[in-house]
């Protein structure tokens, strides 16, 4: 868990996952807020140079901000996601760091949901969810294990599908339901520490990840309303390492 915390969390790092299995090369889903993505590897001692794949759910800058860092590093990486991801990361490195020459490996690769595709070893396939802007959940296998990222969305069919019978459940649920105004969480389109673990419980997942966290957001009392739903539950702080 590269980044836990939402967007101005004052402690967490923004949403960033590192999913290594043996044998495997190393794939990064999501890339945190920025350039804490360098620091947020060094933690986890991963050398920056040896991320090669980027899953992009969406275009958020939450989600999005650390392919500066992989630009400026000269990574020799291939980027994947929807078409509306893809244009924003081109843009935000254009805009941001255009003067500096993108390693000649560099790769942007349109995936189509409700397709399966083999990245960096592991079958890998796309659901397309609810939320403000296009974007994608993630349903990966490694051998024989299921591991599932909401990524950000309201919950919805294709989630549940999804998540169904995961070893391993990641959701960005922002809250619990009692941390904020509800209409304010509506509009945000982020499940509940509830309504994920709702998810996890109709799903029928082994375990569930609580990510994503608001800066408004009690982690005790989202663990709290998570468990009454899906005993499994548990909110990973950064650098924590989740096995599937």
């Amino acid at each position: 868990m590269l980044g836990t915390g939402a967007p101005l969390h004052p402690e967490r790092a923004n949403t960033g996952l590192l999913v290594q299995a043996e044998g495997l090369e190393p794939l990064l889903i999501d890339t945190c807020g920025g350039l804490e993505l360098a620091r947020q590897l060094a933690m986890v001692k991963q050398p920056i140079e040896t991320i090669k794949h980027v899953i992009l759910t969406h275009r958020h800058g939450d989600h999005i901000g650390g392919v500066m860092a992989l630009a400026l590093a000269r990574v020799s990486c291939t980027y994947y996601g929807l078409a509306d991801t893809l244009n924003a990361v081109k843009e935000l490195i254009s805009t941001t760091y255009g003067e500096y020459d993108l390693h000649p490996g560099t790769k942007y690769k349109e995936i189509e949901v409700r397709k399966t595709y083999t990245i960096a070893g592991y079958a890998i396939s796309f659901f397309e969810v609810n939320h403000r802007v296009p974007t994608i959940a993630i349903r990966i296998n490694i051998n024989d294990k299921v591991l599932a990222f909401s990524a950000d969305s309201l919950p919805c069919p294709a989630l549940l599908e999804c998540a169904k019978d995961a070893d391993l459940f990641i959701c960005d649920a922002i809250c619990a339901s009692s941390d904020y105004d509800k209409e304010r969480i509506k509009f945000l389109m982020h499940p509940t520490a509830q309504e994920a673990a709702q998810i996890a419980k109709e799903a029928r997942a082994k375990s569930l990840a609580l990510t994503h966290l608001a800066r408004f957001a009690n982690s005790e009392v989202m663990l709290t309303e998570a468990k009454t739903h899906f005993d499994s539950a548990i909110i990973p702080k950064d650098g924590d390492v989740l096995y599937v």
